[in-house]
């Protein structure tokens, strides 16, 4: 599995990581070491909860009231929509790889080409992998500061991936027009 931890910033907000974590009785001091080992906590919070939660026989369909259609159309996004997004970025929110500011300069040009993309990814219900590349970094809550437990995983996606999801949001969603 890689680990995306290894190219974490050393400081995050005026946090630094941890130079030292403490995992199943053995002291952990290199930066890759510690990155792997917060990379695999994390990952595995999922999968470790899941484990605990009872087995409930009950038919999903128990719970919903009412039907939904068996289908929905999913509308494209208009290059009017991605560039008032695009636009409409915080300058100072964190950012991967390209600054915020930069997009928000370009965006009337760069609205034509990712909308298209942006369109193709809703066309063919298929998310970009380049889009999916994050960074995530430990943040310290509290407690002892050499424990895995006491770190909470902040996640910084690519502004790109964030308009395409920001496009996509639920109200985008229509019924079938064609009553399905």
């Amino acid at each position: 599995m890689e680990t995306y931890w290894y190219s974490c910033q050393k400081e995050n907000q005026g946090q630094t990581l941890p130079t030292r974590i403490t995992h199943n009785n053995r002291t952990f001091t290199q930066e890759k070491d510690i990155a792997e080992l917060l990379n695999n906590f994390f990952v595995n919070i999922g999968p470790t909860l899941a484990k605990e939660i009872k087995t409930d026989h009950t038919d999903p369909l128990h719970y919903i009231e009412s039907m939904p259609s068996n289908s929905f159309y999913l509308a494209p996004v208009t290059q009017t929509q991605v560039f008032t997004l695009f636009s409409g970025l915080k300058e100072s929110k964190a950012s991967l790889n390209v600054p915020n500011k930069l997009i928000n300069l370009t965006s009337g040009q760069l609205s034509a080409p990712f909308t298209e993309i942006y369109n193709e990814s809703i066309l063919s219900a298929e998310f970009p992998q380049i889009f999916e590349i994050s960074k995530e970094t430990p943040i310290f809550k509290s407690g002892s500061i050499s424990e895995l437990g006491n770190y909470q995983p902040i996640t910084v996606n690519s502004p790109f991936s964030k308009v395409l999801e920001t496009g996509l949001e639920i109200d985008k969603i229509i019924k079938s027009p064609f009553g399905d």
